[in-house]
């Protein structure tokens, strides 16, 4: 995923149904202007969803099919108030 890393003003993407994984994320951390970002069906976790904490932007998060917790959703709802997450 590191052909993401200079695409600054990408606002949405979708990596449903990829082989995208905590790993991985960390990748996103320069796309700060991304404001929807779906995740279903992958196999991120808790500890992936720290590298989200840098994306002020961020807005929708859908995260269905997941290997996210409840815990891990409320902590990434502290860090980013004005995110809405479909877990």
């Amino acid at each position: 995923m590191t052909h993401l890393t200079g695409l600054t003003r990408l606002q949405s993407l979708g990596l449903d149904d990829t082989a995208v994984s905590d790993v991985g994320l960390a990748q996103l951390t320069g796309l700060t202007s991304l404001r929807t970002l779906t995740l279903s069906r992958t196999a991120v976790s808790d500890a992936g969803l720290a590298h989200l904490k840098g994306l002020p932007r961020l807005r929708r998060l859908t995260l269905r099919g997941t290997k996210v917790t409840d815990a891990g959703v409320t902590e990434l709802g502290k860090a980013l108030p004005t995110l809405g997450m479909s877990h």
